[in-house]
């Protein structure tokens, strides 16, 4: 067994009892952080593995929080082994990745959920038989620009002002938000958090 499958099967031996999250893809760092912060923002104990901490990871320690987080660009073969609840797959991944992100797909369990770019290649693959996994496709998140500043627009007609810019971050803000929302975060704490964010 190579380096990385055993770092993944070693996080997974410590963390069976938690919801995993993977999350991956070029703008995976940004929506890691993002959901980093609104958690922290909010004072949930969540636990955290990041790609630099792969290579020390008999070293990793855990607490008893009920979700565990896990940014990871390294080779997805090797994820297959945390056996993830959530994964998040933003733009974009190379052709050759898209069988082992279907492999990826596959090794989700009954009611996993799979939030992706609504421009990666991969939405094709998810179309068939999996009924039993919910797809989420994301998209930059509603707003409008003000003098230079971009401000969200809740679906209530709520606007929070934005410390950052790009479509691609807005991208990323609609990604956090979903993958949020599935471990307990509402809107409203949701909003306040990410108006404060920053790269």
């Amino acid at each position: 067994m190579d380096h990385l499958s055993k770092a993944f099967e070693f996080i997974y031996s410590a963390n069976q009892d938690k919801q995993r999250i993977a999350i991956v893809g070029e703008q995976g760092s940004v929506i890691f952080e993002m959901v980093k912060h609104v958690l922290k923002y909010q004072h949930k104990n969540t636990d955290y593995v990041t790609d630099g901490q792969l290579t020390t990871y008999t070293s990793l320690t855990f607490t008893d929080a009920p979700v565990l987080i896990v940014l990871c660009a390294q080779p997805l073969a090797s994820l297959l082994l945390l056996q993830s609840h959530v994964l998040i797959i933003s733009n974009s991944l190379a052709k050759n990745d898209l069988s082992a992100l279907n492999q990826l797909i596959d090794s989700l369990p009954k009611s996993g959920i799979l939030i992706a770019d609504d421009r990666e290649p991969i939405m094709s693959l998810t179309k068939k038989e999996r009924s039993d996994i919910l797809t989420i496709n994301f998209r930059a998140y509603t707003h409008k620009i003000e003098q230079e500043e971009v401000i969200l627009i809740t679906s209530t007609n709520e606007k929070f002002p934005l410390k950052i810019k790009g479509d691609e971050n807005l991208r990323n803000i609609t990604a956090s938000k979903e993958t949020l929302k599935r471990i307990g975060v509402s809107s409203g704490q949701f909003y306040r958090a990410i108006a404060n964010f920053t790269i």
